[in-house]
């Protein structure tokens, strides 16, 4: 019976503090700082990201600066189009298209994530409530997952994700944190983040 109790009070406490959504159309910032493992091949790098997310179609876009740790840089753009299961890789003048098979973005926190803890930003001026969950997707992407969501707003804060996925046949370990800024509802100028060049195939 006490048992019981506890549970409720712990669903009850993590009920109050939200299982929002964010908008269906917004623009953002991300700033992500990453690494990978290939099989003792180290990787890290950051990447500025200016993103748009779509989900009443299902499709999210960015453009994106990318500062490896070999001091090499690279600006690329990603249209993601989980509809078609297919995304666009764009860099200069070249364009590939591929299957789709990471995870969707999901715009919803929901009753399988944990709320891990709640902390203020500033002088109480932002109230953030951190949601976890495991990871263990068909596409190989395995681990742990968190994020972090300005309550009120649902507004993205932050994420964080420490694990593995399958790249080339191969299992690379991953790790990545993102923190958000410059948010924006609405999707001001569509086809800066979706419209595919003439040079892309469709």
């Amino acid at each position: 019976m006490k048992l019981l109790l506890v549970l409720a009070v712990l669903v009850g406490a993590a009920l109050a503090q939200e299982l929002c959504c964010i908008p269906e159309e917004f623009e953002i910032g991300e700033g992500i700082l990453a690494s990978n493992d290939r099989g003792g091949k180290y990787e890290s790098y950051y990447e500025r990201r200016h993103r748009a997310y779509d989900f009443p179609k299902r499709k999210t876009g960015w453009e994106a600066d990318i500062d490896y740790m070999n001091g090499t840089r690279h600006r690329m753009k990603l249209v993601e189009d989980y509809n078609a299961k297919s995304f666009w890789f764009i860099e200069d003048d070249k364009c590939s298209k591929q299957q789709l098979r990471s995870r969707e973005p999901m715009r919803c926190v929901t009753i399988n994530e944990t709320l891990i803890r709640s902390y203020y930003v500033g002088d109480r001026q932002l109230n953030i409530d951190e949601w976890g969950a495991p990871i263990d997707h068909e596409s190989g992407e395995r681990g742990f997952e968190t994020r972090s969501f300005v309550r009120g707003s649902c507004i993205p804060f932050a994420s964080s994700f420490v694990g593995e996925r399958t790249q080339g046949g191969s299992t690379v370990r991953f790790t990545h944190q993102s923190h958000y800024e410059d948010f924006t509802k609405g999707i001001q100028d569509y086809d800066r983040f979706f419209r595919l060049p003439d040079f892309c195939p469709k």
